[in-house]
């Protein structure tokens, strides 16, 4: 979805950055905030971490590390989704790890995980759309 626009701007983007950055940076912990100067970020930060430590791992810019995040958090997500949805059949079901119809259990966390996938796709299209007309004049 961020094929179209991958700048970072608008909503908490550009805090989710900074924090990003700040966490990138620092020699210690707490970081520092980027709003308030010579300050620790008064924020919980635990994301911003982790998006951080991957950054680092991939050996990727911010910028494109921010955005590869992005799609982190969607794909941790959609396996949630499934794991969950997976889970909840084989309670409905009463099944035990060994049975045979295990397979069943797979459609229903597929069927899950690709709900939870509409559900995001369709929301990010609608609020671009909304978004497209708010900065047209109609009057």
């Amino acid at each position: 979805m961020r094929i179209n626009k991958p700048d970072i701007e608008g909503l908490e983007k550009f805090m989710d950055y900074g924090f990003m950055l700040s966490i990138l940076k620092t020699e210690y912990f707490p970081p520092l905030d980027h709003y308030l100067a010579a300050e620790p970020i008064n924020y919980y930060y635990f994301g911003h971490l982790i998006a951080a430590l991957i950054t680092q791992i991939a050996k990727v810019p911010p910028g494109m590390g921010y955005n590869f995040q992005m799609s982190n958090i969607l794909a941790l997500g959609l396996a949630e989704s499934f794991s969950i949805g997976m889970m909840f059949y084989q309670q409905l079901a009463g099944m035990d790890v060994s049975d045979v119809r295990r397979r069943w259990s797979l459609w229903a966390g597929t069927l899950s995980s690709t709900f939870v996938m509409l559900v995001v796709i369709f929301t990010i299209l609608s609020s671009n759309y909304l978004l497209s007309f708010s900065s047209k004049t109609f009057f």
